[in-house]
């Protein structure tokens, strides 16, 4: 029986493309991009290529996006390069990630730093938050999507209210569990700072990203041979970089998510079948050179990964397939507009490696339907993430059991984390019986798991009890409804074994 694994805001698969992707910048494409001679030259460009991407991922520019090895190295970064004078004031919340929470506490004895509570929903108390801002405020963080609970905090808003208050004060903002699920365009927030990570979003683990601000400025932790435009030195890390790229390329749920993203759409859609003859590109030998150019395809022995990462050409064919479980949930009315691919006239599918182009910018020469809401997605045959939560949810009511959901409304919660507290149970207990029956499910935040209770729940209000049995339940696009199923039937029987023991 396989696994379900039910802990993605700890750490998401890397899927079998993307891991040979990967696997190629680590045996033929391996040059160092900051050498001189030409395959290490298009080898840079390649990265290039893909940090546009990213940045542009989330409204950002190409220079304004810094590689690092991790989330917890740039918010540190942040918080230990961004304030430059003395005698200023830093601001946290009580629901940031240990790699923020932890780094301010740290910085007690070279700022003043304060905490700003939380409300019982999980988000920052936005009055009490801009009570504490003041002239002498240098840098507020405030945590996009809380990793224990999925709460949401509107940073657009909280960015403005206080640079009303305090227009020099800096704003930083730690997407790790936002980026690739919800919305974000770091210009429209308005936000200097904001940190994401690779290993939340199907990327192998030790890369992650930080954008900035053009004109904003930090102070580097680590010095050498000035990669990074001199904020983070050190070799670049090719494969994770272009890891994080496919990645995102290949998350359906991510592009449709981010359907506000810069007003246009980007779209790679699953299908079932491989493309014809007549629509798969010449077959030819190349050099790394030219793959590295992006004019050929991937090494002989990847040849097979490569006609897999081809399977959109024929999107035509499998459009049916791919849209016929768009959920239409309530009062939500179709947009009548075009369906544009990156922006461009030409609509494209890129597979990574290369490139099949549509005659049209109109998908599937026609108008595409698109959800009128918030979080709108063609989960492409599975069931919308928000659908997910919401039938695990019910299952786990249905059961009868001593159990609360933290958190507010689903306007305010990712779709993407479940916190329940089973009351009169211990999580731990309850978590490891539900791995040996093959699903597995997270005590909170894998930074923080380990340590005796739960600070994020305990400033929301909880109870002892309630903390004591409290689990995190999280998804990724893939996650089937049959796995919804199944988790909810091991948790609830598991969960009744433990109360009648």
């Amino acid at each position: 029986m396989e696994t379900v694994y039910l802990d993605n805001a700890a750490t998401t698969r890397v899927q079998p493309e993307t891991a040979d992707f990967v696997r190629f910048f680590m045996t033929e494409g391996y040059f160092n991009i900051g050498a001189s001679y030409p395959p290490a030259s298009a080898l840079a460009a390649r990265v290039a290529d893909a940090r546009k991407f990213i940045a542009e991922s989330m409204g950002a520019r190409a220079d304004e996006l810094y590689f690092t090895g991790g989330a917890t190295e740039a918010n540190n970064l942040i918080l230990r390069g961004a304030i430059r004078a003395k005698n200023k004031t830093l601001i946290v919340t009580d629901g940031e990630h240990a790699s923020v929470y932890n780094t301010a506490q740290t910085l007690k004895s070279a700022y003043t730093v304060k905490f700003a509570p939380l409300k019982r929903d999980g988000r920052v108390d936005a009055d009490k938050l801009l009570a504490l801002t003041d002239e002498n405020t240098a840098l507020v963080s405030v945590i996009h999507v809380n990793n224990e609970t999925g709460a949401v905090n509107d940073i657009a808003a909280l960015c403005r209210a206080v640079k009303a208050k305090n227009p020099a004060c800096l704003f930083h903002s730690d997407g790790v569990q936002a980026f690739a699920k919800l919305p974000i365009n770091v210009k429209d927030a308005g936000v200097d700072f904001y940190t994401v990570s690779g290993h939340k979003a199907g990327a192998p683990k030790g890369i992650a990203a930080l954008y900035m601000k053009k004109g904003v400025h930090l102070n580097p932790l680590i010095t050498g041979g000035g990669q990074e435009n001199g904020v983070r030195a050190g070799t670049e890390n090719v494969p994770g970089i272009m890891g994080f790229y496919r990645a995102l390329r290949d998350n359906a749920e991510c592009t449709m998510h981010n359907a506000e993203w810069n007003g246009h759409f980007s779209l790679r859609l699953p299908v079932k079948d491989c493309p014809s003859k007549e629509n798969s590109p010449t077959k030819k030998e190349k050099s790394v050179e030219d793959f590295l150019s992006g004019n050929a395809e991937l090494s002989p022995q990847l040849k097979d990964n490569a006609q897999c990462a081809m399977r959109n050409a024929q999107l035509s064919d499998n459009a049916e397939c791919a849209m016929h479980n768009a959920q239409i949930k309530d009062q939500s009315e179709l947009l009548n507009s075009q369906f544009s691919i990156l922006n461009s006239k030409t609509a494209t599918v890129d597979c990574g490696l290369c490139t099949v182009h549509c005659e049209k910018s109109e998908l599937l020469n026609s108008q595409f339907s698109i959800l009128n809401s918030k979080t709108a997605t063609v989960d492409c045959g599975l069931c919308t993430v928000d659908c997910k939560a919401d039938k695990l949810k019910q299952l786990l009511r249905n059961s009868g059991l001593p159990l609360k959901f933290n958190g507010g409304e689903p306007s305010a919660q990712s779709p993407y984390i479940t916190s329940v507290s089973f009351v009169g149970l211990r999580a731990e207990t309850l978590s490891n019986l539900c791995a040996e029956r093959g699903v597995i499910i997270g005590l909170g935040s894998a930074c923080a798991a380990s340590k005796e209770g739960n600070r994020v729940l305990a400033a929301m209000g909880l109870t002892r009890p309630e903390i004591d049995g409290n689990i995190r339940i999280s998804f990724c696009a893939g996650t089937t409804d049959g796995e919804i199923e199944r988790a909810a039937a091991v948790i609830i029987d598991c969960a009744r074994k433990l109360l009648n023991a």
